[in-house]
């Protein structure tokens, strides 16, 4: 654990634990969603949201989604995958959503309203509100299966091309990373990333990162949760997530 500056919370100083990460590829199965969601006046209709409105929506860790999404009922979420499958019935679209780098179950999404059906074989980012699960039924096998489940406030296609940083030599090195407490990353062209200590009990959650680059430290910054980090144009990511002493990034960028 390297010397804590003073500007840093004494509530982020943590035990370093070993990192736990995992590569799992991609499922793509087509299967047709047998429910929906009722109609619940209560529930935020489809809109086109500010980027403070987005704020609300906290980018989830998306395999403890998938392991426990009934944890996160009734929270605005964001996750991110790809659509598999897109139908149109009842003024409700019902979508189907890889996530990115899991092989287990798909999540069913539900927006009350007219979705283009281009958006199939799309990267979408969701915007919604978790409602527990759901049953759907795979046509390949014709078994039912048991799948989260979402009702979609807002999609946006193509969010990997969410800007980050203004410098065009700038390049994508890791669509998501998970690093533990106390953990070094070497992202390439001399850049290292250390995760200090981080701090769940925060509203919103806190991580205390250092940049260094060939040994030379050139930052050390205190980061929220759904965050965007930047320094200098030459390195930038979002902080997705923050669990059991871990930090999830995506979108990692560096300047070569």
């Amino acid at each position: 654990m390297p010397k804590k500056p003073e500007n840093i919370p004494d509530a982020l100083v943590s035990s370093i634990t070993k990192a736990e990460s995992s590569v799992i590829l991609l499922l793509f199965v087509s299967i047709i969603a047998s429910g929906c969601i009722d109609q619940d006046n209560s529930l935020p209709q489809p809109e086109t949201l500010s980027d403070a409105q987005k704020e609300s929506f906290t980018a989830v860790d998306q395999g403890i989604f998938l392991n426990n999404p009934d944890e996160f009922t009734d929270r605005n979420i964001l996750i991110r995958g790809k659509v598999s499958w897109i139908s149109y019935e009842g003024g409700k679209t019902a979508l189907i959503i890889n996530l990115h780098n899991y092989d287990r179950e798909p999540v069913a999404v539900y927006y009350q309203g007219r979705l283009p059906g281009e958006y199939r074989g799309t990267d979408v980012a969701v915007y919604g509100i978790a409602k527990g699960r759901n049953t759907i039924k795979n046509t390949n096998t014709g078994e039912d299966i048991v799948v989260p489940q979402i009702f979609a406030v807002q999609v946006n296609p193509s969010w990997i091309d969410e800007p980050v940083s203004s410098n065009p030599d700038i390049k994508i090195i890791a669509e998501s990373k998970s690093l533990a407490t106390g953990e070094t990353w070497d992202m390439g062209s001399g850049y290292t990333l250390l995760v200090n200590a981080v701090d769940e009990k925060a509203s919103p959650k806190q991580a205390w990162i250092s940049l260094e680059r060939e040994g030379k430290k050139l930052d050390d910054k205190v980061m929220t949760e759904g965050e965007i980090y930047t320094y200098r144009n030459m390195v930038s990511f979002r902080v997705s997530s923050i669990y059991e002493e871990k930090l999830v990034l995506s979108n990692v960028r560096i300047a070569s």
